[in-house]
């Protein structure tokens, strides 16, 4: 029969993936003179299941028996390899998408399982990392970030909001913003619209959030993966979650993520455990990272873009966080920044990135972020607490004030300053707000007249060392503004800046 044997019923199922295999060996055995792939059999050139198998598509066999049939019907065994090679590649894809297809995937909160013992650990080292805010230095009480987090607000920017760009210019020819709950291409916000800022996670699957210095950036995420971490621990209800898809937040500095060599996951692994440090029990596998984790996708928070200064490695992170923020990922991101410029976020830019700028302080941002603020200070006087809130919102109501603190973080400079020195008025410029918080600083710890008093006695053998630590104790004043105008400004490091500075003075 020239067709073979006739198949049974429906017979085995073809796979695309080996179509073209199986085109090969039909133009092979026909250029070899046979007509059909039983008379290849007869001729004992491939045992029967191997050539049915090629003929019909059914089913991959070795590599060497595919060339040894290659040879047997006198056709070229690099071009069956080429292509076997091309077949396997395929049937491998379409299986790891079946597989992909078949996990399960968390679509509600109240799908979510108990977290194994691995992403514990992690959840549980992201909610402690976050929550320490850095005053204790500062003689005032250190209070948890969550005791006086203000929700935040940012409004839609960049290029699809028909707003401004990166650098405050006017855009024109704007789209509408894709990446909406409706779908790509779907109304996005106006460019006048202020939001929550979770609630712009329910509109796209990515965010990137720009802001200026002390704008809130990585207070925003970091509160963000405190809350998603709670959940997971079951401290916190998921039924106000930020946002209603189950996902499990990792935030990392985006410096932790330069120079980064091998696997995606490796990477990722690499970037966490740099990030969190010993609030870590144990060092998390970099398998963990490789997909979605019990169900559930990643929300990737990387912090402080604009904090690497080199452009080159600066890029490079750019093109890893826009190759696994393409459609489909198990990973969803929001990058916080300095506003950058177009061209180098490009990469970035989808139809699934939104794009939006924080929002400064309103009047009740600011009387809530008083009342937080200083009830953490004075938790036993609730009188007290009271009292301070109010002057403060009073004093900053001075015109001159009023706008400086819309700032969060010159917001916060003032309530340090308004708890450390409660009897004098606050600063009435950003200048001199800097200046009293600077004198805050250098008045305590490691400075001051008994810090210099206790070097010289301690190196009262080693004049050299003696005068080279009270040099530098002279000097932080100089070094603290060149370092100050250094990270608003420029892109050196902050290292690199100071090693400058005081070259310059040798």
């Amino acid at each position: 029969m020239a067709g073979g044997r006739p198949a049974k019923g429906d017979g085995p199922r073809r796979f695309a993936e080996l179509e073209e295999l199986s085109a090969w060996f039909k133009r092979a055995m026909a250029d070899a003179g046979f007509n059909s792939p039983h008379a290849v059999v007869q001729e004992e050139i491939g045992h029967k299941n191997a050539v049915y198998a090629l003929c019909n598509a059914t089913a991959m066999r070795p590599l060497a028996v595919v060339r040894a049939i290659a040879v047997g019907l006198r056709a070229d065994p690099d071009e069956a390899e080429r292509l076997w090679q091309r077949a396997k590649e395929g049937m491998e894809r379409a299986q790891a998408a079946r597989e992909s297809a078949e996990a399960p995937r968390l679509t509600a909160w109240s799908q979510l399982p108990v977290a194994t013992l691995a992403l514990q650990n992690l959840v549980q080292a992201q909610s402690r990392a976050v929550e320490r805010l850095p005053y204790d230095v500062l003689g005032v009480k250190e209070p948890p970030l969550s005791a006086v987090y203000v929700r935040q607000r940012i409004r839609p920017s960049g290029p699809e909001s028909g707003g401004e760009d990166a650098y405050g210019e006017s855009r024109s020819g704007a789209r509408n913003s894709p990446g909406t709950e409706s779908g790509p291409g779907a109304e996005g916000p106006a460019a006048d619209t202020v939001i929550p800022a979770p609630s712009a996670l329910g509109r796209h699957e990515h965010l990137l959030v720009t802001g200026e210095p002390g704008a809130g950036k990585s207070t925003f995420s970091s509160h963000l993966a405190w809350r998603l971490a709670r959940i997971w621990q079951r401290e916190e209800s998921a039924v106000d979650a930020p946002l209603t898809e189950p996902v499990v937040p990792v935030r990392v500095a985006a410096r932790t993520l330069v120079g980064q060599t091998g696997s995606w996951s490796a990477a990722l692994c690499r970037a966490v455990t740099g990030s969190l440090g010993n609030s870590l029990v144990s060092e998390p596998p970099a398998e963990l990272f490789a997909g979605r984790v019990q169900g559930a996708r990643w929300l990737v928070m990387v912090d402080g873009l604009d904090e690497i200064a080199d452009r080159d490695a600066r890029a490079g992170v750019v093109r890893a966080l826009a190759q696994h923020a393409r459609t489909g990922s198990d990973y969803r991101f929001v990058i916080t920044s300095r506003p950058l410029p177009e061209a180098e976020l490009a990469p970035l830019r989808s139809s699934l990135l939104g794009v939006y700028a924080m929002e400064p302080f309103g009047t009740e941002e600011l009387r809530d972020f008083a009342r937080k603020w200083f009830r953490a200070q004075y938790e036993d006087d609730a009188e007290q607490a009271r009292s301070a809130a109010d002057r403060f919102v009073t004093e900053t109501d001075d015109g001159r004030l009023r706008d400086l603190v819309r700032n969060p973080l010159l917001a916060t400079i003032a309530a340090v300053n308004a708890t450390v020195d409660p009897a004098r008025p606050l600063p009435t410029s950003r200048l001199s707000l800097y200046q009293r918080f600077c004198d805050h600083l250098l008045a305590r710890g490691d400075s001051g007249p008994k810090a210099r008093a206790k070097l010289l006695s301690r190196f009262e053998g080693d004049p050299e060392r003696a005068d080279l630590h009270l040099w530098f104790d002279r000097s932080k004043p100089a070094l603290l503004g060149r370092l100050g105008r250094c990270r608003l400004e420029g892109e050196e490091s902050l290292w690199e800046a100071a090693v400058a500075w005081v070259r310059g003075r040798e």
